[in-house]
């Protein structure tokens, strides 16, 4: 393998992690590449180019350092390599090494679906029975799914993580926040504590265990609760009177996530220990990482203390994910369980799963199950989606007090201002909207749809809705919702859309 003059391989590797120790500072290079290896290696088929891999701890560390590092990576492959060599070929990747491929059928191995997996030379000499002769095939699915690591060994191994964590419109500031809080230096992170805010199934609790467990990698002493088991264990504490050990457990984590924090309410006395315990880990310089159901400013019985600290970090609230984002979920998540949909199959159960991501999981999971016992194999088709969730047939005209409800609640404001006189810049969209929809997803002509919303002629809410599909032909976004900052249109129509449409199915 062609070298520069007088440096041998090893003497290669080890300048390329002095160099990026070097661009990166002891504590980022510490956090990120702590256990890193490198290694130099020739070019496919001959070829006078190398290749350069880093390996580090887990997948995500890679794929952070292969995207925020670019500048310092090049710079420690030029500063060892002779002009006259070719560029290097730079790869970042997981350490392979980290994780094993599988349980030994001594441990009780099961698969994604909770059925113990028969490997190796045990499974040769059992007798053959009528499950290993039937079509189901437990171990369809990708090696990766079934990859455990050490480190994560007991509850941690159940947590999500954040590669599997699909991007979209709705979300993206969200998961970009928690991965700048994993990012910060530690004690000097002005982002926490970070509050992610949204309805039921929009990923919150997948951000706080994916961070948990990405975190583990880089920090000892991390931590993940829910407030119903911070709950208990304080109440425990306190009867037990061991309050003191229970405050020096939580107050010295370098990473906090507690999950459900809406559940405090009511709780006076959990308040005020949660309330001490923020305080004492700001101080400390903890990453604080929190989660519920709503902004901390409307909770109920909630304390003016409490909300504000949850306030004083970054406060994120995560959308549901429109048409584009549910597609790119339900691929993902059939390509983890070893899957292929049909981009038909795939739309169709998208339009069929109407609520959160956990009902896109549930579909999946009687889709895979369908496809087993009918021996299909590993593509799922249009016919068979419709056989386990039910025809494409569009559901009966929904009602149009359920849209103008719907429209109302998404943008805030009273019914009686939509259907009043007022020419607020927000008003004025919700009636857009409103009558987009009523014309989309009911049978009422112009002039019935004018009458819905008080107009007096159809001629002003047909160029409302004019204005709306004008709007998403040209992909615009609104800015009558301050709160809420840029919203795309596309996301609005189709947030208020799948709301009515819920209606309709309760």
């Amino acid at each position: 393998m062609p070298q520069s003059p007088g440096l041998s391989q090893r003497e290669h590797e080890a300048a390329i992690l002095g160099t990026l120790r070097r661009e990166l500072g002891e504590t980022k290079y510490d956090r990120w590449l702590g256990n890193a290896s490198a290694s130099v290696q020739a070019g496919e088929h001959g070829q006078d180019s190398q290749s350069v891999v880093i390996e580090v701890d887990n997948a995500f560390a890679a794929r952070w350092v292969e995207t925020k590092f670019i500048p310092e990576l090049r710079v420690a492959c030029k500063g060892i390599r002779s002009e006259r060599k070719p560029p290097w070929r730079i790869c970042v990747r997981q350490d392979d090494s980290v994780e094993s491929t599988e349980c030994s059928p001594a441990e009780g191995a099961k698969d994604s679906t909770g059925t113990p997996r028969s490997a190796g030379k045990s499974s040769q000499s059992q007798p053959s029975t009528e499950a290993s002769k039937s079509k189901w095939n437990p171990s369809r699915g990708p090696s990766s799914n079934h990859q455990i690591r050490h480190s994560h060994a007991g509850p941690m191994a159940a947590y999500r993580q954040l590669e599997h964590f699909v991007e979209g419109p709705s979300n993206q500031l969200a998961y970009r926040s928690v991965c700048r809080l994993l990012e910060d230096p530690q004690h000097a992170s002005p982002m926490s504590p970070l509050f992610l805010h949204g309805d039921c199934g929009v990923g919150k609790t997948h951000l706080l265990q994916g961070a948990v467990r990405a975190a583990s990698a880089q920090f000892s002493r991390i931590r993940y609760y829910s407030a119903e088991q911070f709950t208990n264990e304080y109440i425990r504490a306190v009867r037990e009177h061991d309050l003191e050990r229970f405050r020096q457990q939580l107050r010295t984590l370098d990473l906090l996530a507690i999950d459900d924090v809406h559940f405090f309410s009511h709780k006076e006395g959990t308040q005020n220990e949660f309330l001490h315990m923020l305080d004492a880990c700001l101080l400390h310089g903890t990453k604080l990482l929190l989660a519920g159901d709503g902004h901390p400013n409307r909770f109920k019985a909630f304390s003016r203390a409490l909300s504000s600290r949850c306030v004083s970090g970054m406060v994120v609230h995560i959308e549901s994910p429109d048409v584009t984002t549910r597609l790119a979920i339900v691929n993902h998540l059939a390509n983890r369980r070893g899957l292929r949909l049909e981009p038909a199959a795939a739309e169709l159960v998208v339009e069929r799963t109407l609520g959160t991501v956990r009902e896109l999981e549930g579909a999946l999971t009687r889709l895979d199950a369908m496809a087993r016992l009918e021996g299909t194999g590993e593509t799922i088709g249009l016919q068979l989606v419709i056989r386990t969730l039910g025809a494409a047939a569009a559901p009966r005209p929904v009602r149009p007090a359920d849209v103008v409800n719907a429209v109302c609640e998404a943008l805030n404001i009273p019914r009686h201002e939509l259907l009043g006189n007022s020419r607020h810049r927000r008003i004025t969209l919700a009636r857009g909207v409103s009558a987009y929809l009523l014309r989309d997803l009911t049978t009422l002509s112009w002039p019935e749809i004018a009458h819905q919303l008080g107009r007096e002629r159809h001629s002003t809410v047909h160029g409302a809705a004019k204005r709306i599909t004008k709007s998403l032909e040209l992909d615009e976004s609104t800015h009558s919702l301050p709160e809420q900052g840029e919203v795309p249109m596309r996301l609005l129509i189709d947030r208020v859309r799948r709301s009515a449409l819920q209606a309709e199915r309760r």
